[in-house]
C-alpha cells in the first residue's frame, strides 16, 4: 500500500505529500542480494529512513494544521534493512518511485492553491555538479546502475510546471561518492521521473 489517504480526496484542494525512505539497498554493502554492485565502496544499509518517514507520515495524518490546506493525499514508500521490520508500505525501487511520482504530480496539478510536499531520505551521490538519489535497486545492473536513481534537482524543476503554487522539497541524503564509482561513471543517465516542459512559472 502506498496511498494512505482516501482516493476520493485526491482531486481536492490542499496538501499533497509524497514521502520516500530508502533504508534497504540489496546490491550495496551488507545488502542481502548475492548480486553485489562492484563499485559500491562503503555505501551500505541505513536504519533511519524508515523511522523518519514513519514519524513524518504520522505527523501529517494527525497533527498537520495548515489553514485552508488540509491533507488531501499522502503517498509513502519505505524500506528497512532491519530483519523483521514489517511494513505495509510499498518498497522504493525505481519503478515504484516513478509510478507514484507521476500520480503525485497529477494530483498536485489539479488546483493552483495546492501545496506540493516531497520528502526523500536515503543515499545520494555526487558526480561533477550533479546529484543522484539512489532507489532501493540501485546497482542491480552493473552496466546501467544509475537507472536505479533520479536527479532531485531535475525532478523539482519539472514539478514547477504543476498548478501547485506552493511547493516544498525536503532532502535528507548524503552525497559522499566512492572514488571507484566516480572514476567508473562520468556522465550517467538516471531515470527521469517527470519530463520538464515549458511553463509560465519559468
Amino acid at each position: 500500500m502506498t496511498l494512505l489517504t482516501s482516493n476520493a480526496d485526491r482531486s481536492m484542494q490542499g496538501v499533497h505529500a509524497f514521502l520516500i525512505g530508502v533504508g534497504k539497498y540489496p546490491h550495496l554493502k551488507d545488502g542481502r542480494s548475492t548480486n553485489k554492485f562492484p563499485y559500491r565502496g562503503d555505501i551500505g544499509q541505513l536504519s533511519s529512513p524508515y523511522h523518519s518517514v514513519k514519524a513524518f507520515s504520522t505527523w501529517l495524518l494527525n497533527d498537520l494544521n495548515l489553514p485552508g490546506a488540509p491533507l488531501r493525499s499522502l503517498r509513502v514508500l519505505a524500506s528497512s534493512p532491519v530483519k523483521g521490520m514489517a511494513t505495509t508500505w510499498d518498497e522504493p525501487d525505481i519503478a515504484t518511485i516513478e509510478r507514484e511520482a507521476k500520480a503525485w504530480y497529477a494530483d498536485c496539478n489539479k488546483h493552483a492553491s495546492n501545496v506540493a510536499l516531497f520528502y526523500f531520505c536515503g543515499h545520494g551521490v555526487l558526480l561533477g555538479d550533479r546529484s543522484f538519489f539512489l532507489a532501493q535497486d540501485f546497482g542491480k545492473n552493473e552496466l546501467t546502475p544509475f537507472k536505479g536513481s533520479f536527479d532531485p534537482a531535475a525532478f523539482a524543476d519539472a514539478c514547477l510546471a504543476t498548478k501547485a503554487s506552493k511547493q516544498l522539497f525536503l532532502f535528507d541524503a548524503c552525497r559522499s561518492t566512492p572514488a571507484e564509482l566516480r572514476k567508473r561513471y562520468k556522465s550517467p543517465s538516471p531515470t527521469e521521473l517527470v519530463s520538464a516542459v515549458e511553463h509560465k512559472n519559468q
